[in-house]
């Protein structure tokens, strides 16, 4: 059970009314009432100590009283506003005056009458200012007189006016304010009302309490009140409930001290969880808010009847007074609503022990017969998904997919490219000037173009006649026969006597030879560009190409004199008519003579589609073949310079045997 300290003091008079005006200064007040019976009337303030063994509780200020005048049998304080309710003599009484309410300041540690007033009309001296109440800021009163029905005001403490008067319909048993002092609560044996502060009216009424009696009450919170009852039936105990004003309903409850017979006083702590009784045998009990346990009952804390018992606002006292002079203090633990009895520590102490033994027991079992390495052992495994779908399974060996050998290249054969070559026709607009030897390839070809249209129209006997469009200035297109490779060279033959003109064709292979080699020429030249030869060898064989290519239009601009000068003379006679197909070869010659503007880039088709070759070919050139294929172009030029003078003499001596 919890151990708790308690002291005792004797004020020398009966105590009726007892307040804290300060955590540790308790304020009494009583006396022996009207006439010279040697009690006195007084009020005392007592200081409580008890780290002072000695004197624990010690009287600090007293004020007396009028021995004349009824003791005090009320009291409260709240805010150092301190109110008595203390009747003035019989002779006044029944004169109509009775100035009942007395009030005090605590100032300065000390007590200081302040104020006195009659509230109450009655002449009766046997009624009296039973209860009395002030408000937590002090600023009202709420007193209740001994008539039955009792009469309720509420007063101003600044002038001890009356501020309302209520009606209550029965003996008023006790009152309380609430903490925010909005609400008044008033209890009789059967009806519990609460009334606004404010305006005077009432505001919760309930009467149908049939089973027990109200006897206290006090407040909760701002909405929330316990009640202490009695049964009706006389059986014993006391009766504790927690009632919802806002919700009209009982929260919980709980019947206690079933020895008690009667309550005289109650009290609570709200911050502490604690609540106090005080009954008719003398003993005061504590109990816990939350639930109304018990947590220690103190039987014989005074020798007669508890008048009044209160908490102080710290919660570590809990003071009680008697009719029998006597002031007892109880010292209270921190944390006592939340503290256990012994016997409970006792019992969970002992139930701890049993439990981890059997806990023991139940693991040296398993460790004993292997179940923990079983537990490790599954632990150790790694958890999978229930369901496969979600889960990433691994690639088998017979998935794996290999790396294969490596790539190779694979080279089209050169006739291949030299038949797709000389199958198409490309025109393209350049404004890179043709190399020499592509410029020759061309004019051979013309040239046997040229022949062959000659021949036809010899073999038709078609008159030729002179037109606008034998104009050698004029432009042409340049054509690329595909059977160049197979290319053969016709003569022509003039017989004067006959009048026509008989053309032979001779094969040759020097066409042949000079087409390979134009094409090797080619292929060589693509290769130093691929392979990214010495710098200085590109700019010299440039250099080279440039030279030839200014002779080559030399020698086309000697012609070009030439042929004008024999058209000349085929103007001034009387020209036979010319085939539209010889026309427009003599216009491809002239075009193919001139420099040329726009040119066929044989270089580029060259490269792109014999690239594979030459990158096999290149290997097995070296520079004395280079030297070698030079003499051999130049040979070449000599030559074809020599057929075109021939073919062009023969071609317009031709010409002259034809008759207008």
């Amino acid at each position: 059970m919890v151990k708790l300290t308690g002291y005792s003091y004797d004020v020398g008079y009966p105590i009726y009314g007892a307040k804290f005006v300060e955590d540790s200064t308790l304020v009494v007040a009583g006396g022996g009432g009207e006439g010279k019976n040697g009690i006195p009337n007084r009020m005392t303030a007592l200081i409580i100590n008890p780290d002072k063994p000695k004197k624990p509780i010690k009287k600090f200020r007293e004020s007396q009283l009028a021995e004349d005048e009824d003791c005090a049998m009320s009291m409260d304080a709240n805010s150092n506003v301190i109110l008595l309710g203390v009747n003035q003599n019989s002779s006044m009484i029944k004169k109509g005056t009775n100035t009942h309410l007395r009030k005090y300041k605590y100032v300065n540690q000390h007590l200081k009458h302040v104020a006195s007033a009659q509230i109450s009309p009655n002449k009766d001296s046997s009624i009296y200012q039973k209860l009395t109440y002030v408000s937590p800021d002090g600023s009202y009163g709420v007193i209740a007189m001994s008539d039955d029905p009792s009469s309720l005001y509420v007063v101003d403490t600044n002038d001890l006016s009356e501020k309302f008067k209520i009606a209550t319909g029965g003996d008023v048993k006790d009152i309380c304010i609430s903490p925010d002092g909005k609400m008044l609560c008033y209890i009789t044996s059967t009806v519990f009302e609460a009334i606004s502060t404010i305006t005077g009216r009432p505001v919760f009424r309930k009467d149908d309490f049939k089973e027990f009696s109200l006897s206290k009450i006090e407040f909760l919170d701002n909405n929330n009140v316990i009640f202490a009852s009695v049964p009706k039936n006389g059986s014993g105990g006391i009766i504790l409930s927690e009632f919802s004003i806002a919700k009209s309903s009982t929260v919980k409850g709980a019947t206690v001290c079933r020895n008690m017979k009667g309550l005289t006083s109650m009290a609570i702590h709200a911050k502490e969880g604690l609540l106090a009784i005080s009954g008719s045998d003398c003993s005061i009990s504590i109990f816990r808010l939350k639930d109304f346990s018990l947590i220690k009952t103190i039987s014989k804390v005074h020798g007669f009847a508890i008048t009044k018992i209160v908490f102080s606002p710290n919660g570590k006292f809990l003071a009680s007074v008697s009719a029998a002079n006597s002031v007892s203090v109880i010292v209270i633990p921190p944390n006592l609503a939340t503290s256990k009895s012994m016997v409970m520590s006792v019992f969970q102490t002992l139930l701890s022990i049993i439990l981890i033994s059997i806990l023991g027991i139940g693991i040296q079992y398993c460790y004993a017969n292997g179940y923990i390495d079983k537990l490790i052992d599954m632990a150790k495994k790694p958890k999978q998904d229930s369901s496969s779908y979600f889960t990433i399974q691994p690639i088998g060996e017979s998935e794996t997919f290999l790396k294969g050998p490596p790539s190779e290249t694979t080279y089209l054969p050169e006739d291949l490219i030299s038949l797709s070559l000389n199958d198409d026709i490309v025109t393209i607009s350049s404004d890179i000037d043709a190399s020499s030897s592509s410029l020759e390839s061309i004019i051979s070809d013309d040239l046997s173009s040229l022949s062959e249209i000659v021949t036809k129209s010899n073999e038709t006997g078609v008159e030729i006649e002179p037109s606008a469009s034998t104009d050698i200035d004029a432009p042409i297109e340049t054509s690329i026969d595909g059977e160049t490779s197979n290319e053969t060279t016709e003569t022509v033959d003039s017989d004067e006597s006959v009048g026509t003109t008989n053309i032979s064709p001779e094969t040759t292979n020097t066409s042949q030879e000079e087409g390979e080699l134009e094409k090797e020429k080619v292929t060589e030249q693509e290769a130093n560009k691929e392979e990214g030869e010495i710098e200085e060898e590109k700019i010299e064989e440039e250099e080279k190409e440039k030279e030839k290519e200014k002779e080559v239009e030399g020698e086309a601009e000697q012609v070009t004199e030439e042929n004008s000068n024999t058209v000349s003379s085929l103007d001034s006679q009387e020209s036979p008519l010319i085939p539209d197909e010889l026309t427009t070869n003599t216009d491809n010659l002239e075009t193919l003579l001139s420099p040329p503007s726009s040119s066929i880039d044989i270089d580029t088709e060259l490269n792109t589609t014999s690239t594979n070759d030459t990158k096999l070919e290149e290997t097995d050139l070296n520079k004395e073949q280079q030297e070698q294929q030079e003499q051999v172009e130049e040979d070449i030029k000599l030559e074809k310079k020599d057929e075109i003078d021939q073919s062009l003499s023969n071609f317009y001596s031709s010409g002259n045997s034809y008759s207008s």
